[in-house]
């Protein structure tokens, strides 16, 4: 059974949840349910983008700003693609 929680408002709440079952010889059950809506993480990035073109052998060094002025946790990842070419014999 999946169960799943969209508060339209912040704050705490209470909700019952409750099955039943359709075997006559089984007993339905219920169980109260504690949950709280909250502000959303707010994440701003700084630069939209960073680049850098370099020879073999050679590094570069950027800095990227995350920031979360929401009023909940923010996880994130970061993920480093680059490209190689391929130089004329």
């Amino acid at each position: 059974m999946v169960v799943s929680y969209h508060p339209n408002s912040l704050g705490p709440r209470t909700a019952s949840l409750r099955s039943r079952a359709t075997i006559p010889t089984r007993r339905s059950s219920s169980s109260r349910s504690p949950a709280a809506g909250v502000p959303a993480p707010d994440v701003h990035v700084a630069p939209d983008s960073v680049g850098a073109n370099l020879l073999s052998g050679q590094s570069a060094h950027r800095t990227v700003t995350i920031q979360n002025s929401g009023g909940s946790s923010l996880a994130f990842a970061v993920d480093v693609h680059g490209s190689t070419r391929r130089g004329r014999p």
